[in-house]
C-alpha cells in the first residue's frame, strides 16, 4: 500500500412527511435536507504511484495514470487531509386521485437540489483548462489547481410526478 485510507463520513438528514386525505385524493407533502461530512486522508506523503498498460509504455515512460500528492505551490509531496461538506435538500407534493373506482392517477412536482462540494480549509482543487481556443489546446496547457467550486449547482431543479393505476376487472387483482 502506497497510500493508507482514513475515510470518515458523517450524515445528518431530516426529512418528514405530510398525508391529507380529503374525499378521493390523498395529497401528500414532504421535505428533506443533508448534510454530508467527508473527512479524507490519505498519507503518508509518498513519490507516488505509476501505472503503465504495457511494458513498451513502461520502457519508453509514458505512464497511463499517476498518482501523487503534491503541494501545487512546491511540487513536494505531502500528505492528503481534506474535509469536505454537501448539502442537498428536495421538496414534493402528489396528489393520488381516485378519478373512478378502477382509476387511479398519481400527479405531483418534486424539486431536488444538490449543492456543490466544499473544502474545510479552502483545499478544494481539479483541473484547470489552460489557454486555447480547442479544447486539446486548453487540455494541454491546463493543470490541476486551487478552485473555490467544482461545478455550479442547478437551483431550479423541478421535475413532474405523473402516474397512473388502472384495475380492468375491478377485483382488486390485477392492474
Amino acid at each position: 500500500d502506497i497510500f493508507k485510507n482514513g475515510t470518515h463520513l458523517r450524515t445528518y438528514e431530516l426529512r418528514d412527511t405530510v398525508r391529507f386525505d380529503r374525499g378521493r385524493h390523498l395529497i401528500r407533502a414532504g421535505g428533506e435536507g443533508r448534510r454530508i461530512f467527508k473527512g479524507l486522508s490519505l498519507s503518508p506523503p509518498t513519490s507516488g504511484s505509476f501505472l503503465f498498460r504495457t511494458a513498451a509504455d513502461f520502457a519508453q515512460d509514458k505512464p497511463f495514470s499517476q498518482t501523487l500528492t503534491v503541494n501545487p505551490l512546491t511540487g513536494i509531496p505531502v500528505g492528503f487531509p481534506r474535509y469536505f461538506t454537501l448539502y442537498e435538500s428536495g421538496l414534493c407534493v402528489q396528489d393520488d386521485w381516485k378519478v373512478t373506482p378502477r382509476l387511479t392517477l398519481n400527479l405531483g412536482l418534486r424539486h431536488d437540489y444538490f449543492g456543490t462540494v466544499s473544502e474545510k480549509h479552502g483545499l478544494l482543487s481539479s483541473f484547470i483548462p489552460g489557454p486555447g481556443s480547442t479544447f486539446e489546446e486548453q487540455l494541454a496547457t491546463g493543470a490541476v489547481g486551487r478552485v473555490k467550486h467544482l461545478y455550479s449547482p442547478q437551483r431550479l431543479n423541478f421535475s413532474p410526478r405523473v402516474g397512473m393505476a388502472y384495475d380492468p376487472f375491478g377485483n382488486g387483482k390485477t392492474s
